[in-house]
């Protein structure tokens, strides 16, 4: 049964025009205005909002041909520094589309068979990836699944940057990169971590396993976890289910120096300092006293960050120093990413680990 409608009194005031007019535009295309994001994005996380391959409209380039489409939307960081001023960013989107016909545009000409192509990267590194030999209809069966996500179920959460595509000409715009899933399977949005933090806040009425004590129940092999953390970057080792993050809770469970442990040269010296602990060993004394090693900023700490600010002249200079936490190191590209303590909505990405101060 078709739904009522109650006539307006004040649809009379306003014309027959007026009715005639809704009635004309009644089926236009709602159009939004997209900000654009900020270059300079670096370990971004998003999740999947929608994907899907529709039809060009009229009056639009390439009108009548398909074009792939999938919009994310971002969780972190919450803000950037984009020159002196801080960006927020969290809560917008982030998109990427593929036009499947022939193209042309400054960038270059592309074939339909090379947008194909890159269709099935952009599927891939949100998890559909196809086997080989499969063809159109696997495809279209894995973005159909892939937007069912969106609605039911656990979202698909991925790794996204972005970058200028002309760092000359900012008008061009920026290029938003989507880097796949990777480490994000057991990834909590910011908002359901913390609130998974408050539920377990009676945690600390248990008693800690120390030497003396009844073990846990759960056998774990330190050295093991030693092993496997050792043959991995620090950040990866320190990943919220990292074996270096359950060699240093294991740590404090037995009572261990979990200093010690983070400033140990290997994993494998961190489980000696536990078993240890545990009354199944003793760390070897040092003979002779060591001189201090530099600092090593590890995920967790805090250390000084001058961040950059301009100058009169408009050139961007060190700031003064600014108390940070360290959110995560990168081994690999010597990199740390920070969030300032007074205000953790401002996040620092990509900053060189010889640019961070440690605080006495």
């Amino acid at each position: 049964m078709p739904s009522q409608v109650s006539k307006s009194p004040l649809l009379a005031k306003l014309g027959a025009d007026f009715d005639a007019a809704v009635r004309w535009h009644a089926g236009d295309e709602i159009k939004t205005f997209n900000q654009g994001l900020p270059p300079g994005i670096r370990g971004g996380i998003a999740k999947l909002a929608s994907i899907g391959i529709n039809q060009i409209l009229s009056g639009q380039k390439y009108a009548g041909n398909y074009r792939y489409e999938a919009v994310g939307v971002i969780l972190e960081p919450d803000a950037v520094l984009v020159g002196d001023r801080e960006e927020h960013v969290a809560g917008l989107q982030t998109r990427v589309f593929e036009t499947l016909c022939d193209t042309s545009s400054d960038f270059g000409a592309k074939s339909k068979k090379e947008h194909i192509a890159n269709l099935i990267q952009h599927v891939g590194k949100l998890g559909g990836r196809l086997a080989q030999g499969q063809g159109g209809q696997q495809l279209m069966a894995v973005i159909d699944q892939l937007g069912k996500s969106c609605v039911n179920g656990r979202p698909v959460y991925f790794h996204f940057t972005t970058s200028a595509r002309d760092p000359d000409d900012p008008a061009k715009g920026v290029w938003e990169n989507w880097n796949g899933t990777e480490g994000l399977e057991e990834y909590q949005e910011p908002d359901a971590a913390a609130a998974a933090t408050d539920d377990q806040s009676g945690a600390g009425d248990q008693p800690s396993a120390v030497a003396g004590e009844t073990a846990p129940e759960e056998e774990v092999d330190v050295d093991e976890l030693a092993a496997e953390a050792d043959g991995m970057d620090l950040q990866a080792a320190l990943a919220p289910d990292g074996p270096g993050t359950k060699l240093l809770q294991v740590a404090e469970q037995f009572g261990a120096d979990v200093d010690a442990c983070k400033a140990a040269n290997t994993w494998a010296d961190a489980a000696a300092i536990i078993t240890a602990a545990a009354g199944g060993g003793e760390v070897p004394a040092e003979e002779t006293t060591p001189e201090p090693e530099p600092w090593k900023p590890a995920k967790g700490e805090t250390c000084g960050y001058k961040a950059p600010v301009k100058n009169k002249a408009g050139k961007l200079v060190p700031g003064k120093v600014v108390q940070c936490e360290i959110d995560a190191i990168n081994a690999k590209s010597g990199t740390a990413d920070l969030h300032q303590l007074a205000n953790k909505k401002v996040a620092y990405k990509g900053v060189r680990l010889d640019q961070l101060e440690q605080l006495s």
